[in-house]
């Protein structure tokens, strides 16, 4: 389902969400908020993509000893967004003082999915949900991992 709102950004609705996640709301325990989230293309993650390479490309980007984003890391963080299935939420990209590029789910503090796209062609993910935790390493190429997706799915629910 798309909507349009008021500042013309369409979005989609992903699922519905116990109010009870949100704090300081005044909704009663058993409500449910719609959560939406915009519709994006690719396009714009590589724009995302390109300035973080601009911004952090260089060694001490980070003002210490953080490596520079490698040219590997950001050929394979553009294959790992061609692979994102259609309808996953807009993750936030940022680097790692690795050099590694990171993809990042987030709905609160305690429901996350972060990924790590390395320039050895593989990915390294955490996940967190409550007090529920989940982690591990996948080789990557060009294939979007569906255990991935379905961590993804959980932290929104959808």
């Amino acid at each position: 389902m798309r909507i349009a709102a008021l500042n013309s950004e369409i979005y989609s609705r992903s699922s519905y969400t116990p109010a009870g996640i949100y704090r300081g709301d005044s909704l009663p325990a058993h409500a449910e908020v719609i959560i939406w989230f915009p519709i994006y293309g690719p396009d714009q993650l590589f724009a995302d993509l390109n300035n973080l390479m601009f911004d952090c490309g260089n060694p001490g980007w980070d003002g210490h000893n953080a490596e520079g984003i490698s040219p590997e890391s950001y050929r394979l963080a553009r294959t790992f967004i061609h692979s994102l299935p259609p309808g996953i939420p807009r993750p936030t990209i940022s680097a790692d003082p690795d050099g590694c590029v990171t993809f990042e789910w987030q709905l609160s503090p305690r429901r996350l999915v972060l990924v790590s796209v390395h320039p050895d062609y593989r990915i390294d993910y955490a996940a967190l949900f409550g007090d529920a935790k989940s982690y591990g390493s996948e080789p990557f190429f060009d294939k979007f991992p569906t255990g991935l997706f379905d961590l993804i799915r959980r932290v929104y629910q959808i």
